[in-house]
């Protein structure tokens, strides 16, 4: 889903609606874009325009709002097999030796997989069966599985 803050007339009503709306968890993914008055556009002229800084805090709050909740999905997928395709190879980060993207994992929107060091690190373009061990943010954080193979 999609969703604008700070859209002219916005009441303090409408943007609690919205955020009742997103704290009932069901969404999955949430895009959340602050309104901004574009050249030639009705919006741009309509009355009641808000604060400047009220719509930068609501953007702030919805999306840390959305990503605990996806943190706690991501937790609650503890134990469960993705495959995942090996985007990049992270170097000097901790116990991180890649990241990557299941199927359901759209790239520079939403979050990604990160593997923990194991016996080898996956190279780019590589599919690999990983195990989640956790959630991290928007992240999932999981290890390669031994022994099984992935069909990419």
């Amino acid at each position: 889903s999609s969703v604008m803050v700070g859209f002219p007339g916005e009441t303090d009503a409408d943007y609690d609606e919205l955020r009742s709306f997103v704290a009932e968890g069901n969404i999955d993914h949430l895009g959340v874009f602050e309104y901004s008055p574009e050249p030639g556009t009705k919006a741009r002229d309509l009355p009641g325009p808000v604060n400047g800084q009220e719509p930068s805090a609501g953007t702030t709050e919805l999306i840390r709002l959305m990503e605990t909740l996806t943190e706690s999905r991501g937790r609650a997928a503890e134990g469960r097999s993705l495959d995942v395709l090996v985007d990049r190879v992270i170097q000097d980060c901790g116990p991180f030796a890649a990241a990557g993207r299941t199927e359901g994992q759209a790239w520079e929107t939403d979050g990604e997989v990160l593997i923990t060091s194991g016996a080898r690190a996956p190279a780019p373009g590589e599919m690999v069966a990983v195990t989640v061990t956790g959630a991290r943010g928007f992240d999932l954080v999981g290890e390669i599985e031994n022994g099984r193979n992935t069909n990419g």
